[in-house]
This record gives structure tokens, sequence and C-alpha cells, in this order.
């Protein structure tokens, strides 16, 4: 047998799910002849999926499938109340996921949390796949799962197919269908070649108008090699992530998309991720998937048992290398039948790469404080929503772009927010360093000017600060509301000159009003701008250009200061 598995790509949602399928079936076959399965290895070349095994599948391993001795890649019937009487009779229990059983611990679940605030039962993860299949996938994949189980004792024939179909490239799925319906008629198993492609599994191929020629109107499901959809079945079942969306009945899955990774360490990852995952609306649960799988997954390198793998992940990065992110679809909830209505991918934050043992900690750092920040925005509100924009286009991405349309759009919120009463998280300066640092070292020696430092210094004490300190009936300078907005507004290529003016206003204005309480008080608070800072961040403007100053200015500006003596919530004298 090959050791070797390829599997073309034409609708990546459905092609993965078929190779994640296909992967857990080799490695139950890589089990039943006692061999490791694990470093079964999964590469992403483009236009197909290559699985490479360890070690070859021995011919007897297939040749000894039958009765007895069966593989369904770990695939379960579904029972519920509607459809007892319709599945096998011969199922062992281990064969069979109960709807009403699996039903009653979710709910106990969430029950003793609601009560507690923890509990001490294990959440089905199962519970998701069954919710979603049922009702109105759970015809076709009784369907499918009653012809595997009925011909479990010529296992090997379909087994043998299999690995010849997914032999070489590009697939020959005609010639294996004609195959199965000479061996069906041959041996009156009763079995079409053909099944309904379930749209759960098959976002693009829904019911509809599918006629090839263009002859005449009617509305049918497509069809798909059976032995194919049962792929699919298992990879949706063992690997498919699916949430209703918050506050609806509309749905969304996700499928991983792995670009170099052994079955092992992919595996593993996905066992501690899927537990991660709650209802979300729907742009904020991108954002948090993409953000806490890459948590997730550069914790598991982390691992002192897995000093081994450590080794491999430097100079890696995390989207190109390792994990792409996830297909993504969305799923309109229409009562008894759902309508696909969008499908698209999430990528993982392509900004992570691991040069030394200290970066996976950094990432990690950083990832945690994305995800806090992530948390806060609620789509409903517009606002919110064009910042959650704006932040999966950065996550997703790896330039910076997106991530200073996000940090000029904040300020607004934030202070907004603030003004209400109501607690908004801000980033840190120390992430907002790292991630200019990652993406364009360039940008980041504008970072180092003390000039660059004081001046975003001074924007920070006009806006957020004194806003904080508002709250507390500390009304000692005045907010500066609008700065933010009014520095990218007039920061324009070829507008230099507008932008210093309202730039030069400020900074004219701010060490005003030091002076003004410095008078009254004989206490300095602020830290003065001085002329040096004045000419170091004109020739900053000179050497990069006026938007790119006022984005990073703004980001920084707005940002918080950890651990800094001069933005506690009291103001305290300075030298």
């Amino acid at each position: 047998m090959n050791q070797t598995y390829l599997i073309g790509i034409s609708d990546p949602f459905s092609d993965t799910l078929t190779a994640l399928g296909l992967q857990h079936l080799l490695a139950e076959l890589l089990q039943k002849q006692g061999d490791p399965y694990g470093g079964i290895r999964w590469t992403d070349c483009g236009a197909y999926i290559r699985l490479d095994l360890p070690i070859p599948i021995r011919p007897e391993t297939v040749e000894n499938l039958g009765e007895d001795n069966y593989v369904m890649g770990g695939l379960r019937f579904i029972r519920t109340i509607k459809n007892t009487d319709s599945l096998p009779d011969d199922l062992p229990p281990g064969r069979i996921d109960d709807y009403e059983d699996v039903k009653a611990q979710n709910a106990a679940f969430y029950d003793e949390i609601r009560q507690s605030g923890s509990s001490t039962l294990n959440k089905p993860i199962v519970w998701d796949v069954l919710r979603t299949v049922n009702p109105a996938a759970l015809p076709g994949w009784t369907n499918i799962m009653s012809d595997w189980w009925k011909l479990r004792s010529v296992q090997s024939q379909i087994i043998d197919l299999l690995l010849k179909l997914y032999s070489e490239l590009p697939n020959p799925i005609d010639d294996a269908m004609s195959h199965w319906k000479s061996l069906n008629k041959e041996n009156r198993w009763g079995v079409s070649e053909s099944a309904t492609c379930q749209q759960f599994f098959n976002p693009d191929q829904g019911k509809g108008q599918n006629k090839v020629k263009s002859d005449g109107i009617s509305i049918s499901n497509m069809k798909g090699f059976w032995l194919t959809e049962y792929l699919k079945m298992v990879g949706f079942y063992r690997d498919a992530i699916t949430k209703t969306v918050a506050g609806g009945k509309d749905r969304k899955i996700f499928v991983v998309a792995p670009r170099d990774i052994s079955y092992a360490t992919y595996d593993e990852v996905m066992s501690k991720f899927k537990p991660t995952v709650t209802s979300e609306t729907s742009v904020r649960f991108d954002i948090l998937a993409a953000l806490r799988f890459a948590e997730i997954l550069l914790a598991h390198y982390q691992q002192p048992e897995n000093q081994d793998l450590f080794a491999q992940l430097l100079g890696s990065n995390l989207q190109h290398d390792l994990i792409g992110g996830f297909h993504t679809t969305f799923y309109l909830n229409l009562g008894n039948a759902v309508a696909t209505m969008n499908v698209s991918s999430i990528a993982l934050p392509g900004w992570i790469t691991i040069v030394s043992a200290q970066d996976i900690e950094t990432y990690r750092s950083i990832l945690d404080e994305f995800i806090s920040f992530t948390r806060q925005f609620e789509e409903k509100n517009s606002d919110a929503f064009a910042l959650l924009q704006h932040l999966r286009d950065f996550v997703s991405g790896d330039d910076l772009t997106a991530f200073f349309k996000l940090t000029t759009t904040f300020p607004a919120y934030y202070i907004g927010m603030r003004e209400r009463g109501k607690y908004a998280y801000q980033l840190t300066t120390t992430t907002i360093e790292r991630i200019i640092f990652m993406t364009d070292k360039k940008l980041a020696a504008i970072l180092e000017k003390d000039g660059f430092k004081n001046i975003a210094y001074a924007i920070r004490h006009s806006t957020v600060i004194p806003q904080y300190r508002k709250a507390g009936g500390d009304r000692l300078y005045d907010i500066r509301y609008g700065l933010g907005q009014d520095l990218t507004r007039v920061a324009r290529k070829g507008k230099e000159m507008a932008f210093i003016t309202v730039l030069s206003d400020f900074m004219h204005k701010y060490n005003a009003e030091n002076a003004r309480i410095y008078e009254v008080r004989n206490v300095q608070y602020r830290r003065n701008i001085t002329t040096d800072d004045i000419n170091e961040i004109v020739q900053l403007i000179d050497d990069y250009d006026a938007p790119t100053i006022a984005q990073m200015l703004v980001a920084y500006g707005y940002a918080r200061m950890p651990k800094e003596t001069d933005d506690q919530d009291t103001p305290e004298a300075i030298d």
C-alpha cells in the first residue's frame, strides 16, 4: 500500500473535511497493525493536500478487514426519538450517540455553571455536532452510516477502493464511482455509488437549479460519491467547530486548515481548543477563534514534553508554516432547513514568527491581551462593529494597515464609553511596541525617539488620563476631546504642514496649561514638551510621512502605560 495520499482541492471547506476524514481512517488502520499513527503528516501543497504516513499500510491489514474487524474513523450513528426504528438492530453501544442523553448532559453542565459558576461535569463536546446534524441532515447521515455498517463484512474492498482513489492526482472520482457501480451490481449490495451532498459538509452544493445543461429548470439535490461523503462526515464529526451565533439560531461552522503539522500535534491541540469555543456574534466569533487557537497552539509547543517539537518550530511563521486558519461557513436558519449565506476564511495571525523560546511567552501575552480587548465590543453597536472588522483584518493579516485603522478608530469609542461611565479596555503600549516591531522594524525605530515618546505622553495626559481622573472628581486638566481624530484627519501625504500646524497648536496649549496649573499650585504634575521634542518630531515627519507619524502617535498616545508612575489615579508632582 502507498505511503502518501493526496486530496485535490476544489472547495476548501468540503475538501478539507474529506482530508480530515481520510486522515482519521488512516490512523485507525495504522492502529490495527500495531504501528504508531501520530506521525501522519499533513502538508498543504496549494492545489492539493498531502498526507504522509510514517510507514505504509500493509496489504494484509486491509485484506483482514471484515465483519468483526472493521474501521469507522471514529464516526457514530445518531439516535433520536424519531429515527430509532430505522437504525440497524446489531449496533454495539459504542457506535451510537443518543441525542436525548447527550442533550441532558449538556443541560446539566450549564445548569451547574449557572448555579455555582463552575461545573464538576464534563461538557459533552459532541453535542454541538449532534445539534447541527439533527434534524436537517440526520436522514442523509443515517443512510450513509447504515450503508457503511451493512457492508462491513466486505470492508476490505471499500478501503482498497478509497486508498487507490486518493493515491493519485487528480483523484479519479468518476472511475471510482463506475467501479463501485459494477461491484454493487455484481454483489447486489443495494448501495448506490452516489449520495446526496449534505449542505453542512458541502456549503457550495445546496439544493437548487443545478442542471449542467441549460435545457430546463428543476430543483434537485447535488450528488457525490458516497464514500467521499462518508469521509466528509468523519471529518465533520471529529473536527468541525459548529455553534449557533449568539442572539439567534443562525449557525457558524469552522474547519481548521492545517499547513504542515503532524496528526499527534493537531489532535492534541484540537482536543484543548474545542472546549474553549463558546457561542459568539459573527465577527467576534472569527476573531476569538483565531486568537484562542493560536494561543493554544503556542502553549502546546511550550510544554516541557514537547521540546523536540519546539526545535522544529524555530524560524516558523504560525500562519504560513503550521496552521493557516479556518474555513468558515455561515448558515441562515430557515426552521427545518438552512441556507448558506457566506463562505469565507479567517487566518491565524500572520505576524507571529518564532525565533526564540522567549517569543512564545511574548506572543501568548499579546494574544491574551487581544482576547480581552476583543471581548469588550458588542457587535450590535455600529461603532463597535467597525472596530471588530478592523480587528479581524489585523488578526488575519501580517501588515499594519488594519492595525492603524483599529487604533485610530478606537479613541472615539474609548472616550465615548468613559463619558457614559462605562469601562473600556485599552491595549498597552508594550503590546503596541511589540506589534510594530514584529511587523515593520523600520517603524519600530520611531518608538525609540524621545521626542515621539514625549509627545505621545502629552496626548495621553490630555485625553485618556484626565478623563479617567474625571470619574473620581479630579478635573485639574482639560480633556482634549477629538484630538486623535483631528491629528489623523489632517495628516495626508503632501499635507505635512497642515498636520504640523494642528500638532503645534496642541503642543502650545498643552505647555500653556501646564504653566497655568503651576502658577496656581506651584507644582508641576505633567512633563512639558521641549524644543528638542518638537525638532525631533518634525524630523520624523520628514523621514517618514505625516500619516505614519499621526497614526503612531494616536496608537501610542491612547494606549495604557503599564506601571507608569505618572499614570496613576491621582496626580503626583514631578521634578
